[in-house]
Order: C-alpha cells, then structure tokens, then sequence
C-alpha cells in the first residue's frame, strides 16, 4: 500500500483540472492495457496497469483535496 500512495502522490499533478469524463477516458484506457497485459500483448505487466488503475481511482477521488485522508486510513 506504501508504494500505492507515493505512486499516486507522484502522479496526483496529472489532469487536476480535467473533468470526469477525461478521468473515465484514462481509466478505460489502464482497463484495456491490462488486458492486453493479462493476454502478454503489452509491454507493462499486469501488476503495473493495475497500479495505474489505482492511482487513477485514488487521485480521482482526491482531485479537489489533499491525500492526507488516505494516508490516515492506511
């Protein structure tokens, strides 16, 4: 989980002033890596996507505050 949040924490710049559908559009895209992934079609392994995936989720729901509450629960 450490490696999560300072994955997310290093990513947490990207798109924070995009909408919704962009954050829908870039997790679709992660989703359809990873299984491309699973399938040994992608250069990254499925590990990888799904951190990605992740961080997506996370840095999703923490666009307009502070990661701090993640980190509280963990």
């Amino acid at each position: 989980m450490k490696r999560l949040i300072e994955y997310a924490k290093d990513h947490r710049h990207l798109w924070r002033l995009e909408g919704d559908h962009y954050w829908l559009a870039r997790l679709q895209q992660e989703v359809a890596e990873l299984t491309l992934a699973l399938d040994g079609q992608h250069e990254d392994r499925p590990a990888h996507e799904l951190l990605q995936i992740a961080t997506i989720c996370i840095n999703w729901l923490d666009k307009d505050q502070d990661l701090e509450w993640l980190e509280e629960e963990m």
